[in-house]
């Protein structure tokens, strides 16, 4: 059966002009959805920000051996060696490591569907889309439908996981004479790769281990053994082909080793720190870093998100406007070529509508909770608004000079 199917669907033009009505109050929503999500950005970056400025001026730096009962309730710094004596185990396939955190992480061979659209505009304003779709098979580490596949006859997947995932994490896991709470151990996250060994194997029951086979440091477990298999004690075959349903494990661990944390002392343990502004401060990370490079991984992690959102938030005001003004453009779509010059044209209104918008918005943010950069971000906005319709004008005066 081929892979590949095509359909083609036509729209009329009243359809389609019907269509980018809705879409004017759905541009509404967008907008401003937009507009709260950059306002909210703008004060957690600057709450995060004043919370990390008032740690990082109030942390300590305490050896790990030790407990010192003068560094009760302070937010404290060390590095040392997260251990632990536990044994960690899969029950199902038999592998164990002396480790702080062990997980299995399944993927299952399955059939996939992508599809592609093209439209091409017809004269008299009506739309005609040819999407293509396409299937095939790759490892996914979630369940993937069929059923809900446009085309699912002969791509048909199981319908559950062969296995679930799986973690475990260790109950008592030290760091020089403090121990770690289960949610700090669960920040451990710097996972290595779990070697399986054919020892390993020959524990295996005789229902799972013909259907196994070893590559590397990965199990491949075959959804139902040939025709011709029996329960033996043998293993797949290296060459096994791979079907749809196949599974595919890896074993991974966080071992013990060296790490650096910053948290308030409590006892012989660790909680989170509360700052003034009301947030938490609990950084953990694994080798042994200083305080001053944690703090600072973890402005600049809340730079970066905070660019992220603005970016994001202006590109989605962009399209809220872009779909306010997509009426005109199906309008003008009577003609192709006229509708794709009011395409350009609304699209450029539609940025010149959304950077001073987006600006505003980030600006009354600032203003709410660091005036004076809030009055600069104001200012620039209405620079842009200003230098844009003064571009404008010149154009208009240009043409009608010409005309």
């Amino acid at each position: 059966m081929a892979d590949s199917f095509t359909e083609t669907t036509t729209t009329s033009w009243g359809s389609r002009i019907m269509n980018s009505i809705k879409g004017v109050l759905f541009g509404f929503v967008l907008m401003i959805a937009a507009a709260v999500v950059m306002f909210w950005n703008e004060g957690r970056t600057i709450n995060t920000a004043k919370t990390l400025e008032e740690g990082a001026a109030a942390v300590v730096t305490v050896p790990s051996e030790t407990v010192n009962a003068a560094n009760e309730g302070k937010l404290v710094h060390m590095t040392g060696k997260a251990a632990t004596d536990e044994m960690l185990t899969d029950s199902v396939f038999g592998v164990s490591a002396k480790a702080c955190r062990l997980k299995r992480e399944v993927q299952m061979y399955q059939w996939q569907e992508h599809s592609k659209t093209e439209t091409r505009k017809k004269l008299g304003g009506g739309e005609e889309k040819t999407r293509t779709y396409t299937h095939d098979r790759a490892w996914v580490s979630h369940l993937v439908d069929s059923e809900s596949f446009k085309h699912p006859d002969g791509h048909a997947n199981p319908s559950a996981m062969p296995f679930e995932d799986f973690a475990a994490d260790a109950s008592a896991v030290t760091v020089g004479g403090f121990a770690l709470t289960g949610e700090q151990v669960r920040q451990m996250s710097n996972f290595t790769v779990l070697p399986v060994t054919r020892e390993t194997l020959a524990r295996l029951g005789d229902d799972l281990r013909p259907r196994i086979r070893l590559d590397g440091a990965m199990l491949y477990v075959q959804a139902a053994l040939p025709a011709a298999a029996t329960s033996a004690p043998a293993t797949m075959p290296a060459a096994a082909p791979v079907a749809v349903g196949d599974a595919r494990i890896a074993f991974k661990a966080v071992q013990p080793g060296e790490i650096s944390l910053v948290a308030k002392q409590a006892g012989s343990t660790f909680q989170p720190y509360v700052a003034k502004t009301g947030s938490k401060i609990l950084l953990l990370t694994a080798g042994s870093h200083s305080a001053a490079e944690m703090f600072q991984s973890k402005m600049d992690s809340n730079t970066l998100m905070a660019w992220l959102l603005r970016l994001g938030g202006v590109v989605a005001m962009t399209i809220g406007a872009a779909l306010i003004l997509a009426p005109l453009k199906t309008v003008a779509d009577v003609v192709p070529m006229l509708g794709s010059l009011v395409a350009m044209g609304t699209g450029i209104v539609a940025i010149a509508v959304a950077l001073p918008l987006s600006l505003l918005v980030i600006a009354i943010g600032w203003l709410v909770y660091r005036p004076v950069i809030g009055i600069l971000l104001l200012a620039g906005g209405v620079a842009i608004f200003v230098l844009l319709k003064k571009m404008a004008g010149k154009k208009k005066q240009a043409a009608t000079v010409a005309a």
